[in-house]
């Protein structure tokens, strides 16, 4: 998810660049919320840094892609279509990849509970695991 996640942030600040490229004004408090953003942010799923930076990627999605349907030069820009494609893929790729671990935490969590299991999980003091939302 990590990978999936820098993939839209790396995507999100080319879409930045094409638009500062064609001569379009951005809130500087937009760029800052970007560049504010690391790879470091996304090493822990469901911690408060994942959380508030998936948070502010697909809030600068939204506010980038407002800013560029009010310029029809930039919806046409091949550049600018590829960077918003990979951006729409990421995130789809995404919603996919937590399905997917949410459905093996629920199944984790399950094992851990189950009575003949939960005193050898109890002795190696295993733990329930949280789902990312």
């Amino acid at each position: 998810m990590v990978v999936v996640l820098f993939t839209k942030l790396e995507n999100l600040k080319k879409i930045f660049s094409v638009i500062r490229q064609s001569g379009v004004d951005i809130d500087p408090k937009l760029v800052e919320k970007l560049n504010s953003i690391s790879e470091k942010d996304f090493e822990e799923p469901g911690s408060a840094q994942y959380i508030n930076a998936n948070n502010t990627l697909s809030y600068l999605k939204d506010e980038v892609m407002f800013v560029a349907n009010e310029h029809s030069d930039l919806v046409s820009s091949n550049e600018f279509n590829q960077a918003k494609k990979n951006v729409v893929e990421a995130d789809a790729l995404y919603r996919n990849n937590v399905t997917m671990y949410n459905a093996d935490v629920l199944g984790y969590n399950y094992w851990i509970r189950f009575l003949p299991c939960r005193f050898v999980f109890k002795i190696f003091r295993v733990k329930k695991k949280e789902l990312i939302s």
